[in-house]
Formats: C-alpha cells, structure tokens, sequence
C-alpha cells in the first residue's frame, strides 16, 4: 500500500466518521420530535373532537334557522293565497332580525369553512408525509 492509498483511506475515515457522528446527532433529534410529537397526539384528537362538535352544533343552528325561515316563507305563501295570514304583521316585524340572523349564520359559517379547510388541508399533507 503507499503512502497516498494510506492517506487517502485515513481522510476517508475521518470524513465518514464525522458524517456518522452528524447521522447520530440527527437521529437522537428526530427521535426526540417524534416523541413529543407522539406525546401531543391526545391534543390533536381533542381537537379534532372539539371541531366534530362544532359541526353538529353550527348544524343544530342551520336546522333551527331553515325551520323558523320555513315558518315565516309559509305564512308569506299563505298570505299570497288569500288566507288571513294573521302572524304575517309580527314576522314582517321580526325580518329585520331575521336578516341580522341570516348575516350572523352566514359570518359563522364562512369562518368555519375557512376552519375546516385549513385542517383538512394540513391533516393531508400530514397524512402524506407519514405514508411517504
């Protein structure tokens, strides 16, 4: 072996050592993230159990709101049909507040789809990155 072989062996040895003591380095940090990452699963599921129920009850509030719009659209109906439609005077009352519902409902709901999609798009390119 001469003397260059041998010396270009000994920087290759060097080299690869301190590769392998970044690899450990990296390694003993990435196993640390991913425990504490594991650790925060618990908070992840909560959350996401706290945004089902979010849904059900902005759901609750639409069904709620799509009746008493029914209620106040069949009085008009009837009203248009000749009948009496005696609570016609209160609901035209009661418009204006049910246009400040409508805009409040609507404000909910665009915030909540904002929501929605910003978790979703995360949760997928979350679930990507661990099937990858």
């Amino acid at each position: 072996m001469t003397s260059m072989a041998h010396e270009e062996m000994h920087r290759d040895h060097v080299a690869w050592r301190s590769d392998d003591s970044q690899w450990r380095e990296d390694l003993r940090a990435w196993q640390e993230e991913l425990q504490r990452a594991r650790e925060q699963i618990a908070a992840v599921q909560g959350a996401l159990d706290e945004h089902v129920k979010t849904l059900e009850t902005h759901g609750g509030a639409v069904r709620a709101y799509e009746q008493e719009f029914a209620a106040h659209e069949h009085e008009v109906a009837e009203y248009e049909r000749g009948e009496t439609g005696e609570k016609l005077p209160a609901l035209a009352v009661a418009h204006q507040k049910e246009a400040e519902a409508h805009i409040r409902l609507r404000a909910v709901h665009e915030q909540l789809k904002r929501h929605h999609h910003t978790v979703m798009a995360y949760w997928n390119l979350l679930r990507k990155a661990l099937a990858e």
